[in-house]
């Protein structure tokens, strides 16, 4: 991806993960989680609505009732062993056990967990840009620093060689000295060269063109918190809440359903068992549903979900301590590179010019 835009003069750390962020291409995900969570939930609430049924059959059946009464003058007709039928039926559910509520909850609890991974990998994008950030501040101060070793270098050679001339030192001193200066000519093009390439990675993470005159602004001395608030806790927290949601959507889904009906039709026979012929008919009531096949595997299924839950917990104890450990090291080596800090400090200050 190109860098647009006008070339950017100065940057701070945070300037970097907000851009980063924009550029992304990942970041078009949370509309897609967003998107798929409203179709979800959209068809859901479909299920509210009166759900329509159309039905037919053709039938030819071995037997058919029959009235065993011969009554004087009058003929008992006798039903066709081939029998037809069409109808429609519309179902309106009234109760359904919260199974509908816990489904919008569990597509909610879902995306949340979507959501949250999505902010875990984009988490990681920081380190990459952290790793760049610093990388260019780091190779600046020791570009600064061969700097002055080489006038140090140099400095040397111009007294060297004005005791070589008198023929107080021999002329093997100072090609030693000029040899510490191309090793230092030298060290000064690889560490251009590694800002240029940091520079470089870090104008196409953050979709701007970066120069050699950017300026990056030191951020503020970071003081370790002993609370530890990655997106990884969260996405722990809302795997969780996803598993609790799942637990209730089992013991719903095997409660009693109730509703109302309406079914109209045509067919041979109707209602009237004793008319032979086609006719129109309808039946509307309420009705009440109970499956209990699920009570066979409901236990099972909370024994699942128990499973799931005990494993995410097992997880962030995992991460929890990992970062624990990775912190500890991280405070070592800031406290070590802290002193070094104040020491390098002490020795630009000897050699700055007028101390």
């Amino acid at each position: 991806m190109a860098a647009k835009s006008q070339t950017v003069t100065s940057l701070t750390l945070d300037d970097c993960y907000r851009l980063a962020r924009q550029n992304f291409p990942l970041i078009k995900q949370k509309d897609l989680i967003q998107k798929t969570r409203e179709y979800s939930i959209d068809n859901i609430s479909k299920g509210y609505l009166p759900q329509f049924l159309i039905n037919g059959q053709a039938t030819y059946q071995s037997d058919v009732t029959e009235i065993p009464i011969k009554l004087p003058n009058t003929t008992i007709p006798t039903l066709d062993k081939d029998q037809y039928k069409l109808y429609a039926e519309v179902n309106q559910t009234v109760f359904d056990g919260g199974v509908k509520k816990l489904e919008k909850h569990s597509v909610e609890a879902h995306a949340a967990v979507e959501q949250q991974k999505l902010e875990v990998e984009l988490y990681k994008l920081n380190e990459r840009i952290n790793q760049l950030f610093f990388g260019i501040l780091l190779t600046n101060e020791q570009l600064a620093q061969t700097d002055m070793l080489k006038k140090d270098i140099q400095l040397g050679i111009t007294k060297i060689n004005a005791a070589i001339a008198n023929g107080t030192a021999l002329k093997s001193s100072g090609d030693a000295l000029q040899a510490e200066l191309l090793k230092a000519d030298q060290r000064a093009i690889e560490l251009k060269s590694a800002t240029i390439g940091y520079r470089d990675m870090l104008s196409l993470f953050i979709n701007k063109p970066l120069d050699e005159h950017v300026v990056l602004e030191r951020p503020a001395k970071i003081i370790a918190s002993p609370v530890i608030s990655r997106p990884e806790i969260l996405m722990y927290d809302t795997e969780k809440k996803s598993l609790d949601v799942q637990t209730s959507l089992i013991k719903a889904k095997n409660l009693p359903k109730a509703g109302l009906f309406l079914q109209g039709g045509y067919g041979r026979p109707a209602l009237n068992m004793l008319k032979n012929d086609f006719d129109a008919y309808y039946i509307g009531g309420a009705k009440i549903t109970w499956s209990l096949s699920g009570l066979y595997t409901s236990k099972k299924e909370k024994a699942l979900v128990s499973v799931k839950s005990k494993s995410v917990d097992l997880q962030k104890e995992v991460f929890l301590f990992n970062t624990n450990l990775t912190l500890k090291k991280q405070n070592a080596e800031i406290s070590k590179l802290e002193q070094l800090i104040q020491s390098d400090n002490g020795i630009i200050q000897l050699r700055s010019p007028g101390s």
